[in-house]
């Protein structure tokens, strides 16, 4: 009955189902199981007799799920489900930052994943250092998919030695990106 719906978070997630039954069917929604309340952000209007809207205004991550509608009287039940993924930010990458093998020639670096990938997979993580005059500039010339293993992700940087502050900036395939301050 559904498609899976993707949005950007600030988006509105809306719903407008056509619902009939003799007698009238009482109409319930759920997210990821539990009952949705028709208050806040979220309005359910039920007042048209074959009709039920759910609306959800200013969607974040929490609204990602599945949704559940379904529709009950005396002579069954029925129900619907679809997912609704609300794309938005990565979180910040996991410290500590670690930096090991320091030489005049360059250093290797370590980090986790974010905790929340921002509803979709991480692409590429930019690697930032701190000039001496406090300017923030790329530490590689290009964007870093490092190598991932149990103890989170590493990379090697060649070229001027890092002084004691790094930034891991890390890009979703959603295009977000978010600034992550690790030293």
């Amino acid at each position: 009955m559904f498609s899976d719906l993707r949005i950007k978070a600030g988006q509105s997630i809306n719903f407008d189902v056509n619902v009939e039954g003799e007698p009238t069917p009482k109409i319930e929604w759920f997210l990821n199981g539990e009952p949705i309340q028709s208050l806040g952000k979220t309005k359910i209007d039920n007042s048209n007799d074959n009709n039920t809207k759910l609306d959800t205004k200013d969607a974040v991550r929490a609204d990602t799920g599945k949704y559940k509608i379904v529709a009950t009287n005396e002579n069954g039940r029925d129900e619907a489900e679809v997912n609704v993924n609300v794309l938005d930010i990565p979180g910040t990458p996991e410290g500590p930052l670690s930096v090991k093998d320091i030489t005049k020639d360059g250093c290797s670096l370590r980090w986790n994943p974010p905790e929340d990938d921002g509803g979709s997979p991480i692409t590429n993580y930019i690697v930032e250092k701190q000039e001496d005059g406090g300017r923030w500039v790329p530490a590689a010339s290009r964007f870093l998919l490092p190598s991932r293993n149990h103890d989170g992700y590493t990379t090697t940087l060649f070229g001027k030695a890092f002084g004691s502050l790094a930034f891991v900036r890390v890009m979703n395939a959603a295009k977000q990106d978010f600034w992550a301050t690790a030293s």
